[in-house]
């Protein structure tokens, strides 16, 4: 896991496995991100990471409420892209 503090902000950065049964240690373009604040929107989260590279996809999960759970996927174009965020 990784910790990232930029502009005040500090959030946790997971690589996240392959969903299939194996196990794998490849890197992926895909990044589960936790420890975010509760009143984080996606396009905040598009703003935090837009700097490392393009992004495909940005999923905050949400809780039945409609509220942040804290947590979020977030897909780059490229395996370098992802690669950047996790420095």
């Amino acid at each position: 896991m990784n910790h990232i503090t930029r502009d005040e902000s500090e959030v946790d950065i997971l690589k996240v496995n392959s969903n299939d049964s194996k196990q794998t240690t490849l890197p992926k373009r895909e990044l589960y991100v936790t420890n975010i604040g509760f009143e984080t929107t996606e396009e905040t989260i598009r703003d935090y990471f837009s700097p490392f590279g393009t992004l495909i996809k940005v999923k905050l999960i949400l809780d039945r409420d409609n509220r942040s759970k804290g947590k979020a996927f977030v897909e780059f174009s490229t395996l370098a892209e992802a690669a950047a965020a996790l420095e």
